[in-house]
């Protein structure tokens, strides 16, 4: 494969071409016949016994074509693409977009590499920006709104004799019927609705009122005209309903217990964590705007041609952002757009000009910091490891611990309080980093050349806990663990992580489910594994599919070759996930992929590589109650669910 040019259509944007020819293609593919031969299964053959011609004939002569093109944009492409920056002296300041323009067997494999180089700014002014910084005060009105919607959230579910009133929760089975026909989506088990929530479609909630626990009945309603499902829009339904029970919500008292409950001994304590929680947030509000507020008045002292592909690429990461927190409201952009009095052309006229001036800024910040050498001398990342050969270099600049450690570490007691008020758990990733860390100097092309330096310890921990109380965190314990990392971990009480695909290499490993402790989180595999399916089908040595498959009881102790190849991926999957859940770890976490028996399309993060991760997501319009009732069912066989009292799944309806 060869570099055939190499292309500036803008003064900051570099285009490459690359291209292989057919008998190029023809030996990438020929590679990959080699490396996948022994999976495939063609009628009349055995396992990995069939030729390529005989394969190409069963399943298509393309089959080890698509392959061989994805080494090539994965592999032979990236390393040419590098090769012509050093040689062009290019400095590009984002990831190469690739593009496969065309591919003929008789003709090989073309394909571009276009990315974004560093542009010459003219700096009319590099000081003397000014903001103001101005944080509204908490008042007592607004903790009283936190602690009671928090008290709320707190309320226990207690049986009601009398007859369902609105403000009641209602568990109950349902069926609804179309035409006298069961229709999708319309029928639920063990379902817990508050009456009066407009959760359900109108009608519905009010046609249970005056019922008691046990009634069987039915009620009568409409979709609306606008429902999203066309096949019921306005069409009226019958639903039979058995309930189960009525309860009542049972507020908490604001004491000292409801106080401990939260972590705290008195209520005044716990007032105080509560006004600290809103004025960090509003405080980060403020210095987030001041902040905008100088990075604007740097753009605009920032002359010059800043690259296309630059604002493009931050104008769409801003309307993704945008449409995801819509979609967490359930509101169309059609919908906000009509509530702000915004056409769609001016709104996106104005997330584009945000994303300009951003982009600017952005560019200005790093011609400055080149100028005042600003740049990190040591950078994040890991040695070599079951990962990377050539171990995982991240770029992000490392802490300042003793830094830190004279501010009394402020700024980590700030970002973790604020964590504490939006999530119930916080997963701190590379955990061992706290006890050593891997520096790697800046400019390295890889990680090798890093060292072990020494992290803050409990020191930091302990300052946390002062300011904090106790904390509910899971400790990503993996990588190369030195005794002083497991110390650390034993003296912060955190629970370490397990996960399933590692267990399996050979010996008594900590991996194994029966060598797990109360206090860890078990995983059949986290976002830097691929998914159970993919794991088995490829990245699974012969040795640890035939330890998995003897331990998990889906062959003999001692399986063959054969019985382990006629372990169906599926079977598999299912064992490993039953395998989780019933460890006897205090917490199973298992990622959506697995539970959907998705491959490696929905792998979502390969550590060490930079950009198109993160990129997986359920379809819009996921029909989720299916999937719901399974994992409902599986939790309960191991005593991982909720009880029925305190869930409340969502329908379709």
């Amino acid at each position: 494969m060869k570099l055939v040019s190499v292309e500036t259509p803008e003064k900051s944007v570099c285009k490459m071409t690359f291209s292989a020819t057919a008998e190029e293609l023809e030996t990438a593919s020929n590679a990959v016949y080699e490396r996948t031969r022994a999976t495939y299964t063609i009628k009349g053959f055995q396992k990995g016994e069939a030729d390529r011609a005989q394969i190409e004939a069963d399943r298509g002569e393309h089959t080890f074509w698509y392959d061989a093109i994805n080494d090539l944009m994965d592999q032979d492409v990236p390393a040419l693409y590098e090769a012509a920056l050093k040689e062009h002296g290019f400095a590009p300041v984002d990831d190469p977009s690739y593009d496969l323009v065309s591919v003929k067997k008789d003709e090989g494999f073309v394909a571009t590499a276009t990315t974004a180089l560093q542009p010459e700014l003219k700096l009319t002014k590099t000081t003397g920006f000014t903001s103001q910084c101005v944080t509204p005060e908490v008042t007592d009105k607004e903790i009283d709104t936190v602690l009671e919607r928090r008290r709320n959230y707190a309320a226990e579910l207690v049986p009601h004799k009398g007859p369902a009133v609105k403000g009641n929760v209602v568990h109950m089975d349902f069926e609804g019927l179309l035409d006298g026909v069961a229709f999708k989506g319309g029928t639920a088990k063990d379902q817990s609705v508050q009456l009066g929530s407009g959760r359900m479609i109108p009608g519905f909630e009010d046609g249970i009122l005056g019922h008691k626990a046990g009634e069987e009945f039915e009620i009568n309603v409409t979709f609306p005209k606008n429902y999203p499902n066309k096949e019921l829009a306005g069409k009226p339904v019958v639903f039979k309903i058995k309930l189960h029970d009525v309860c009542v919500r049972q507020l908490p008292a604001l004491n000292s217990d409801f106080a401990k409950k939260m972590g705290k001994e008195t209520m005044e304590e716990y007032r105080a964590f509560v006004k600290q929680q809103l004025f960090d947030g509003r405080h980060g509000g403020a210095l987030n705007h001041a902040k905008d507020m100088i990075l604007g008045q740097l753009a605009d002292a920032a002359e010059g041609e800043i690259p296309s592909i630059l604002v493009e690429n931050a104008y769409q990461q801003q309307m993704q952002v945008i449409q995801q927190q819509l979609q967490m409201q359930r509101m169309s952009l059609n919908t906000y757009l009509s509530q702000i009095h915004e056409t769609r052309e001016s709104f996106t006229a104005k997330v584009r000009a945000a994303a300009e001036k951003n982009t600017r800024a952005r560019m200005a910040l790093l011609q400055i910091a080149q100028q005042e050498n600003l740049l990190p001398t040591e950078v994040a990342g890991c040695p070599p490891d079951y990962f990377s050969a050539e171990g995982q270099l991240w770029g992000n600049p490392l802490y300042n611990w003793p830094y830190h450690k004279q501010t009394g570490y402020a700024w980590w007691i700030r970002r973790v309080r604020h964590a504490l008020g939006i999530y119930d758990l916080l997963r701190i990733d590379h955990f061992r980093g706290f006890d050593t860390y891997w520096a790697i100097p800046a400019g390295s092309p890889t990680a090798c050349t890093g060292k072990w330096e020494i992290g803050p310890r409990m020191d930091l921990f302990h300052a946390l806990e002062a300011a904090l109380g106790k904390l509910p965190i899971i400790a990503e314990d993996l990588g190369e663990l030195f005794p002083s990392v497991r110390e650390l971990l034993a003296d912060s009480t955190f629970p370490g992580m397990k996960v399933l695909q590692f267990a399996f290499g050979g010996g008594d490993n900590e991996y194994l489910p029966h060598n797990h402790v109360k206090n860890c989180v078990v995983y059949p595999g986290t976002h830097d594994n691929t998914t159970l399916t993919d794991w088995w089908e490829n990245a699974a040595t012969g040795k640890e599919k035939a330890n998995a498959a003897a331990y998990l009881h889906l062959t003999p102790c001692k399986p063959t070759a054969k019985e382990v190849a006629a372990v169906k991926p599926d079977a598999a999957r299912i064992a490993l996930l039953r395998a989780a859940l019933g460890s006897v770890a205090d917490r199973a976490i298992i990622p959506m992929p697995d539970w959907l028996g998705l491959g490696a399309e929905a792998h979502l993060n390969t550590p060490g590589k930079l950009g198109g991760n993160w990129t997986w997501r359920a379809a819009e319009g996921f029909d989720a109650e299916p999937l719901a009732s399974r994992i409902q069912a599986e939790c309960e066989v191991y005593c991982r669910a909720k009880e029925p009292v305190e869930k409340e799944a969502k329908t379709s309806i």
